[in-house]
């Protein structure tokens, strides 16, 4: 995903809650492990939603937010 351009590898993101979309590998675009697989951003169409907080995940955070800000122009 173009949503991936800027971003560092590994990259950490900050997840505050136990909430979890359910798991349709075909909207599955990055999933993280924490005792089991977690779906982490999902993507359709032009919706793309994150399961964590980009705006508190530092570098990484800002990294994936300008990504998404390029795919939307």
């Amino acid at each position: 995903s173009p949503l991936f351009k800027y971003l560092s590898d590994p990259s950490y993101v900050y997840f505050v809650h136990s909430f979890k979309v359910p798991d349709d590998p075909g909207l599955i675009t990055a999933s993280t492990e924490y005792g089991e697989t977690i779906p982490a951003i999902v993507q359709k169409d032009n919706i793309t939603a994150f399961q964590f907080h980009p705006e508190k995940s530092a570098e990484d955070g800002l990294s994936l937010l300008k990504g998404l800000l390029e795919m939307m122009t």
